[in-house]
Formats: structure tokens, C-alpha cells, sequence
């Protein structure tokens, strides 16, 4: 199946979804997490924060947890500039307020902008993933971009086990070391 047709018929699903079903999935996925990887204190991690209108994965609960395993300066998200559509990294920091950019994403107030941080672990969002591990996103290619300057670093994508489609990688996909679901985790070998 197209990759188009994968992320229309990902994104209709996900609608369904009341908020009681994403927010059980989702402790059930971030527990799920913290069972299969040692992330330790010294551990620097990137994670992506909920579009909350879009029904995607409750992260705020992956966040909380990191928090008190490891600093919250070792945490980073990503943010859009919309003018030159590039991804960029800031750094968290202690007493951040959010807000919400242009399609709903959270980013910090003050930005705390790091060019290529070192990071050891990678959560991805993604709308699909196949059993090779490559994802769907929203199809801008933020994110397949940003993965390429992280080629050691271990990248996992939280979804769904309902979610899991077989599709057609593009050339430019890089498939995740790991997808973690409700339900199992899946490995790229």
C-alpha cells in the first residue's frame, strides 16, 4: 500500500479514539518503555510531545517518568521553523512553560536552541509502522532528515499496535531500531 493511503487510513483511525483509550494506551506504552530500556542517569533523550487534537500518543507521560530518572536538561524535543521548514533541537530546562505552535505541537516558550545535541535515545512519533520498522509520519520529512544525523543512536517509535500497516519505504526511510506498542515490542535486527 502507498505510503499516502497508509497515513489516510492511520490518521481516520486515530480519530476514533476516545481520550480514555489514548490515554490508557498510552501509560501502557510509556510502562512499556521503561521495562525493556535502561535509560540512565546519564543518558541524554529526544522526545516528541503530543499534538493533542490529532488523538497522538500522551508523551507528558514519558516526560514525567524521564524526569525523574535523569535531568531535565538531558531532555530534548524538537521544534519547526515554518519559514525555512527545518527541524530544530532545544533543550529543557527547569520551570518550563509551554505553549502551542501553528498546528498544535507543544514547544517551550523560550526556545533553548542546540545544534546536533548528542543524544542517546530517540522517541519518535509516527502515524504507521510496517514489520521492518520504517514509519509513516505526516509526511513532511522532518523527521527522516533529523535521523540521519543519528545513525548509532537508538531511535524508538511509540504507537498503536493498531497502527502497525505494511507500505512501501521510500528511499530517504530510515526504519527505527524499535517500535513500542500496548501490546510488544518490535526490533529491527
Amino acid at each position: 500500500m502507498e505510503k499516502s493511503l497508509v497515513r489516510k487510513e492511520k490518521l481516520q483511525w486515530r480519530s476514533t479514539l476516545s481520550q480514555n483509550e489514548v490515554e490508557k494506551g498510552s501509560q501502557t506504552i510509556i510502562h512499556n518503555v521503561f521495562n525493556f530500556f535502561d535509560i540512565q542517569s546519564q543518558h541524554k533523550v529526544h522526545l516528541f510531545l503530543p499534538i493533542e487534537n490529532k488523538n497522538e500518543l500522551n508523551t507528558w507521560f514519558l516526560l514525567d517518568k524521564l524526569v525523574s530518572i535523569i535531568p531535565i536538561s538531558q531532555c530534548f524535543t524538537s521544534y519547526i521553523d515554518y519559514t525555512t521548514q527545518t527541524l530544530h533541537h532545544t533543550q529543557l530546562y527547569e520551570n518550563i512553560t509551554w505553549q502551542k505552535d501553528k498546528y498544535g505541537i507543544p514547544i517551550p516558550q523560550t526556545l533553548n536552541t542546540v545544534i546536533k545535541p548528542k543524544l542517546d535515545f530517540i522517541f519518535v512519533p509516527l502515524l504507521a509502522f510496517s514489520s521492518k520498522n520504517h514509519r509513516v509520519g505526516y509526511g513532511k520529512g522532518y523527521y527522516d532528515v533529523f535521523l540521519k544525523d543519528y545513525p548509532k543512536t537508538t531511535t524508538i517509535g511509540l504507537a498503536f499496535e493498531e497502527q502497525k500497516a505494511e507500505f512501501i519505504p521510500e528511499k530517504h526511510d530510515i526504519p527505527l531500531n524499535y517500535v513500542v506498542t500496548e501490546k510488544c515490542i518490535y526490533y529491527k535486527g
